[in-house]
């Protein structure tokens, strides 16, 4: 005797690509708060541009002031630390090296449905 499924694939993608889309905005933002915490600091353009200028469902984040790349990499500049004593250089490779494994949790979380 045969056994027959039926199921609505174009349901099933779609439930995948919302959940994708959730996961990937929420896991943007986070990135970028957690980023932000070794981002320079003095009146709080630089961190804030990074929360305007994120392309959240399409995972980019980006630092837009005319100044970002210099103060990301360093260059020619020294860092003042009184406003943010964790401020530094590459402050993305900083926040990833210390809550990458955090990140992919959250992200499996929400695709899974979990979170």
């Amino acid at each position: 005797m045969p056994v027959v499924v039926q199921f609505n694939c174009d349901e099933i993608i779609q439930r995948i690509e919302d959940r994708n889309e959730r996961a990937t905005a929420l896991l943007c933002k986070k990135i970028a708060e957690d980023s932000n915490f070794y981002c320079p600091l003095d009146v709080g353009t630089l961190q804030g541009s990074a929360l305007i200028s994120a392309d959240n469902d399409k995972g980019v984040i980006s630092w837009e002031t005319p100044y970002a790349a210099k103060m990301y990499y360093g260059l020619d500049l020294n860092f003042d630390i009184s406003s943010n004593p964790n401020a530094q250089a590459m402050w993305f490779h900083k926040a990833k090296d210390i809550n990458l494994d955090e990140w992919i949790i959250n992200y499996k979380n929400i695709l899974e449905g979990s979170g």
